[in-house]
C-alpha cells in the first residue's frame, strides 16, 4: 500500500470531522429514504445533475445520494457510501447511466417535500 499523499493528509484533517458528525447525526436523528431509477438515455450529466443540487438547495434539509460503486463518497453510512448532492462536481464522477437506481437519503425539517422534488427532477431528466 502506498504512502497517503499530503494533499489527501490535508483534507482528512480539514474534513474528516465534518463527514463523520455527518453520518453520526443521521445515525442519530433518522433520516428518510428513496430510490429513483435514471431514465434519461444520457444518464445524467452536468444539465440533471445541477438541477438536482438547486433543488436540494430550496429545502431546509441535507440531501446525499448512494450509487453502488462509487469511486468517490463522502461518507459510510450502515457500510455504504453517500455523497453530498451539493457537490455537483463530486456527483458527476458518479457516472450515472440509463437504468442505474439511485438512493437518495435526506434528514431535516423538509426531507420529505427535497426527497420528492429530487425524485421528479432526476425521473424526468
Amino acid at each position: 500500500m502506498s504512502e497517503p499523499s499530503a494533499a489527501a493528509e490535508e483534507w482528512c484533517e480539514q474534513h474528516a470531522a465534518m463527514w463523520r458528525a455527518e453520518r453520526e447525526s443521521l445515525e442519530r436523528n433518522g433520516f428518510l429514504r428513496v430510490a429513483v431509477v435514471v431514465r434519461n438515455p444520457e444518464g445524467l450529466h452536468l444539465r440533471p445533475w445541477s438541477a438536482v443540487a438547486a433543488t436540494a438547495a430550496r429545502y431546509d434539509c441535507d440531501l446525499y445520494v448512494h450509487r453502488p460503486s462509487m469511486p468517490h463518497w463522502n461518507f459510510l453510512l450502515q457500510g455504504r457510501p453517500f455523497m453530498n448532492v451539493k457537490s455537483v462536481v463530486g456527483l458527476l464522477s458518479l457516472g450515472v447511466q440509463l437504468g442505474d437506481t439511485l438512493e437518495f437519503i435526506a434528514t431535516g425539517a423538509e426531507s420529505e417535500k427535497a426527497l420528492e422534488a429530487v425524485r421528479r427532477v432526476v425521473a424526468e431528466e
